[in-house]
């Protein structure tokens, strides 16, 4: 009778650790989750940027053809940018999500 009720405490025991361990895991996996979305809008946000300087050289340097291809290939740059970070967002998620 008390070896039973003494496995049964252990049990018990033992499944509230695994609830806190499994826990823990799902808090982890959403952290890594919520920073690859912080990684991919400082991609986008640095695209937009990028973006808007080289709108700014084409308007602001219209004579100068040197600005204005320069501003031409920011743009490229920052679309550049915005599509790697989205590409890369939704490799690493799906990396993230598989580990599980």
């Amino acid at each position: 009778m008390q070896i039973n009720n003494y496995i049964r405490n252990k049990v018990k025991i033992e499944m509230k650790i695994k609830n806190k361990v499994n826990k823990y895991n799902n808090l982890e996996q959403e952290r890594t989750i919520l920073a690859n979305e912080r990684t991919m809008l400082a991609y986008v946000r640095t695209g937009l940027a990028a973006f808007v300087l080289g709108f700014a050289l084409i308007k602001l340097f219209e004579d100068n053809l040197r600005y204005v291809y320069s501003g031409y290939g920011i743009i490229v740059f920052g679309g550049l940018l915005i599509i790697l970070g989205l590409i890369y967002y939704n490799i690493r998620k799906r990396k993230i999500l598989l580990y599980k």
